[in-house]
């Protein structure tokens, strides 16, 4: 069956005393265009996880958010104090107070204060969770519990994908009836235009036919012209054409993965249908031309969205 590269999937978990969430959403893109954003450890089975979405959404602009938290409040969901960078930065200092002479005795009991505000202010002086190195084991269970929860919000947007399909191929289908019917309604002033086309040729036939009485080789030539652009006005192979090519349009719409196949057959009934329109050379036939174009355009803009 056909899907819809726009998707929609949330998942949450609780494992081993942490919340994981996953959230994925997804629109349409030739390419599989994905954009990670975690919050909280296990950053590092990014690119596993990665290869886990890139085979199942296959193509889309997918954005993906994880986020890790600790059910229990405790002072692990807060910023970690690097000590060993403040015992550094402190020693550096105290050396640096030491050989300021010029300072007062109150001047230096305010330095470890000052120093504390100013090293408070450093990124490097924090640690942020997500950036707390997880053991070999913890990582690996994690891993099976975070694919365990891909595999769930993955289900959850392939479904949603379905579903908004089903909305789409009703539109497609429906445009490619109209397309049906308004050729089946060419062939009424199809006929009458041929009349009319022979009507006017053997009326200037008569009148050139007395000069062309001395000229035998240039009547000859005039009549080759004729039959040559009678059969040029003639629609019938294109009419075929187009018709085979909706047909297998209805054929092909329930593929997995038809959504490029469909638009090279929308492709194809667009030739037909301008071929139809350069031939037509009547007002009725190139009326029901332009709205078939109408109705190929909301197609394909249709097929933007399918996966």
């Amino acid at each position: 069956m056909i899907k819809s590269m726009t998707g929609y999937g949330k998942g949450n978990r609780v494992w081993r005393g942490k919340k994981i969430s996953m959230e994925i959403k997804c629109v349409n893109s030739k390419v599989l265009d994905a954009t990670w954003r975690w919050s909280g450890p296990y950053r590092e089975l990014e690119h596993e996880l990665r290869g886990l979405v890139a085979d199942r959404l296959q193509r889309g602009k997918v954005e993906v958010v994880v986020t890790v938290r600790n059910e229990v409040e405790d002072a692990s969901r807060f910023s970690e104090l690097q000590t060993g960078f403040l015992d550094k930065a402190y020693r550096q200092f105290s050396q640096w107070c030491a050989g300021q002479d010029g300072l007062s005795g109150e001047a230096k009991a305010w330095l470890p204060a000052v120093l504390g505000q100013a090293l408070a202010m450093q990124p490097d002086a924090w640690r942020k969770p997500e950036e707390a190195e997880c053991g070999p084991e913890e990582l690996a269970a994690a891993a099976e519990e975070l694919r365990g929860l891909t595999d769930e919000v993955l289900t959850a947007v392939d479904r949603f994908r379905v579903q908004e399909a089903e909305g789409l191929k009703k539109d497609l289908l429906l445009r490619v009836s109209l397309i049906e019917e308004k050729l089946a309604a060419v062939e009424p002033f199809e006929k009458g235009r041929l009349d009319r086309i022979k009507e006017k040729l053997n009326k200037a036939l008569q009148e050139w036919n007395a000069q062309w009485e001395s000229q035998p080789d240039a009547r000859n030539r005039f009549e080759e012209s004729l039959i040559y652009y009678l059969e040029k006005w003639d629609v019938t192979e294109e009419k075929v054409r187009l018709a085979k090519h909706c047909r297998y349009f209805r054929e092909s719409v329930d593929e997995a993965g038809a959504g490029k196949k469909l638009g090279f057959i929308a492709q194809e009934m667009g030739r037909e249908i301008n071929t139809l329109g350069s031939k037509a050379n009547e007002v009725e036939m190139q009326r029901l031309v332009v709205e078939m174009k109408d109705e190929l355009e909301k197609i394909k803009e249709q097929l933007f969205n399918i996966l």
